[in-house]
């Protein structure tokens, strides 16, 4: 017991520290222009974090000590949520297309920088919004919820304190499905005291909440009504009795994948989804939601595809790939043509196909066991062990982009990732001399500061079928 109260006192104290830097945090202003600082300080930030997993690994709370550290994240939520977003510019394209498409205006046709849109130019977004020569690439889902902000707002502080409600509601599910597994309640803290979420969602105002959402929303109602005896009292409910309740998780990732496209490849990995009536519904539903956008036909995606194509940042193994790539004599300048196709960046298209092929592998691999498993939980890990391929893969990481798999971890607690979530802060280095110069310009000791010690403990942590630092056993289900 004794030990138990220390274990309780220490996550408390740490998370009282975490409180104090995050104040400092917010009170640099403007961290673009104080990067050198805001990074100094993540330091203490995210040791206080790494070393409260621990403590809350053995610590048992009481509702006392519970609801004090929840009160503690909380606030600092709210703190943050009244910070001017200067890391990211992301929200002002959210407040733009909110008010465009709220105006009748469709804002996959225009990009902002279009004529067609200048009686539309402010003072207050428009000239914060990045890449204004590129239509948006937000799908249907983040439109309707911009158009919502626009309806009630029309600012970042709205559409940041929506940011905030489905992160709140995001932070819940998490709690419920631990409980549901019957997980200690403290590892929901794992998510919720973590520096990455709360920096990039009540600071930041990242849309990907949204989608994280939504995808928890389906994990919880794919668990909630699981026909064992351990659950059976749930097939008294009204959705059961409908017989609907089985199509909830379809209609949730649906949802998700339409905040980014990635978690449609979920929905065959659910009984539902691989049915002509779950098919049916997860395309009906995104015939719906484009429906308002689709008269100016394939430009509708010109967007997307441009990020596709050009966009790069803090990537790993694709940058080995492409590297290695060039090492082997293919070029990055130099049009490469193979038939009737010209690869206009041969290192970087081919290195695209390699991952494309093997996550696509993975997939079919995957897809192929997953019927076979007796534990529905095998769902959800499919999805979390996909979205961490996705994001290993990827030619862009974006510090937010991690957050997909972070309320994954209060389940399976690998330390390799909790840990990437707090170094992969530095990748904001590249905004000290983008901030003075305008020069973009990423260092590879950023890359490996974040990269080697993550891979080290992540093959040992695969190697040996367990964290290094934590317990990350699967529940039963």
């Amino acid at each position: 017991m004794v030990l138990k109260d220390k274990n309780s006192l220490s996550v408390t104290i740490l998370a009282t520290l975490q409180t104090s830097v995050f104040l400092a945090i917010f009170f640099l202003g403007n961290l673009r222009q104080n990067i050198e600082t805001f990074l100094f300080l993540v330091i203490p930030l995210s040791i206080f974090y790494l070393a409260n997993l621990l403590f809350l690994k053995e610590a048992e709370l009481s509702p006392k000590s519970f609801f004090l550290i929840l009160g503690l994240g909380i606030l600092i939520r709210l703190f943050f949520l009244f910070s001017e977003p200067t890391l990211s510019d992301d929200i002002f394209r959210y407040v733009w297309d909110g008010k465009i498409f709220a105006l009748g205006q469709n804002p996959y046709e225009f990009a902002p920088n279009s004529d067609s849109l200048k009686v539309f130019r402010d003072s207050e977004i428009y000239p914060f919004i990045n890449h204004k020569e590129i239509p948006t690439v937000y799908p249907p889902i983040l439109q309707l919820i911009f158009a919502i902000n626009s309806f009630l707002s029309a600012t970042v502080f709205g559409m940041k304190f929506l940011i905030l409600l489905f992160e709140f509601g995001l932070s819940f599910l998490v709690y419920k499905i631990l409980i549901l597994l019957n997980e200690k309640k403290e590892y929901f803290f794992f998510y919720f005291l973590n520096p990455l979420a709360i920096l990039e969602f009540s600071g930041q105002g990242h849309s990907d909440v949204i989608g994280i959402f939504f995808i928890f929303l389906g994990i919880y109602f794919f668990l909630i009504f699981l026909p064992t005896k351990k659950h059976e009292k749930k097939e008294d409910t009204i959705p059961a009795k409908l017989g609907i309740h089985s199509y909830f998780p379809i209609i949730f990732i649906t949802f998700a994948g339409l905040v980014k496209f990635i978690p449609f490849a979920f929905l065959p990995f659910f009984r539902k989804g691989r049915t002509f009536k779950g098919i049916a519904l997860a395309l009906g539903i995104v015939i719906l939601l484009y429906l308002p956008f689709v008269e100016i036909g394939s430009k509708l995606l010109a967007g997307f595809f441009a990020y596709s194509k050009n966009w790069s940042f803090n990537e790993s193994i694709f940058a080995l790939l492409k590297n290695g790539l060039i090492f082997l004599g293919l070029k990055t300048d130099k049009a490469l043509e193979i038939g009737s196709l010209t690869l206009e960046n041969p290192a970087r298209d081919f290195s695209k196909l390699i991952i494309l092929v093997t996550w696509g592998i993975t997939w079919l691999f995957l897809f192929w066991k997953n019927p076979k498993s007796e534990s529905k939980l095998e769902t959800v890990k499919t999805i979390f062990i996909l979205l961490v391929l996705y994001l290993l893969l990827t030619p862009t990481l974006q510090p937010w982009y991690l957050i997909w798999i972070l309320p994954f971890l209060a389940i399976w607690r690998y330390f390799s990732f909790l840990l990437l979530s707090c170094l992969i802060l530095i990748s904001y280095y590249v905004l000290k001399d983008y901030s003075s110069l305008g020069i973009w310009k990423e260092e590879l000791w950023v890359s490996l500061v974040q990269y080697v010690p993550f891979y080290l403990i992540l093959f040992w942590e695969v190697f040996k079928n367990k964290s290094l630092v934590l317990d990350s056993k699967s529940p039963k289900v």
